[in-house]
Parts: C-alpha cells; sequence; structure tokens
C-alpha cells in the first residue's frame, strides 16, 4: 500500500512540474529553492490552460474507466470522486466563460 501511495506522489510531481508557469512549486526542497516556471500552466488559458485542462480531464476519464472497469469494488467510489471531479470541470469551465 505503501509503494502505491509513494508512487502516485512520484507521479504527481513529475506530472506537476511541467505544469505551472506563474504558481510554480519548489518541487526539490529542501535541496533546491528553484522554481521551474513552464511556458504551459494546467490552469491558465494566458498560458495554455485550455488545452492543458483538456488533456488532463481525458487522463482522469480514461484512469477512471479503467479502475471502474477492473476493480469493481471500487466502482462506487470512482463514480462518486469522479462526479465530483466534474463538478469542478464544470466551475473551472464556467470560470474561463
Amino acid at each position: 500500500m505503501l509503494l502505491i501511495l509513494f508512487s502516485s506522489m512520484l507521479l504527481h510531481i513529475f506530472g506537476d512540474l511541467p505544469l505551472h508557469h506563474d504558481d510554480a512549486h519548489r518541487h526539490f526542497f529542501p535541496l533546491l529553492d528553484w522554481r521551474f516556471l513552464s511556458p504551459v500552466s494546467y490552469w491558465d488559458p494566458a498560458h495554455h490552460g485550455q488545452w492543458a485542462s483538456l488533456v488532463e480531464f481525458i487522463a482522469v476519464l480514461a484512469a477512471a474507466l479503467i479502475m471502474y472497469r477492473w476493480r469493481p469494488l471500487l466502482r462506487p467510489w470512482v463514480s462518486a470522486i469522479f462526479a465530483l471531479y466534474l463538478l469542478y470541470w464544470g466551475y473551472v469551465y464556467l470560470v474561463w466563460m
């Protein structure tokens, strides 16, 4: 279980690194105070946020479908979490429009 937890944390770090422009994190803190200012932002339309968010949405949808199909015991959780994600994405879309 811990392997899954820490693997997901590493996946998040490496997925997060190229998707922050103005709000970049210090991913290597406390070793470095450096921030990578990416030309792409996952949310900011001024930095291709619409496209990055769309790719994120497709990835989440694909992961949810895979988990829904392969893990029947998790179906209620996957459905509930994906419904919340859809609500969030709808809010983001309304804010951008």
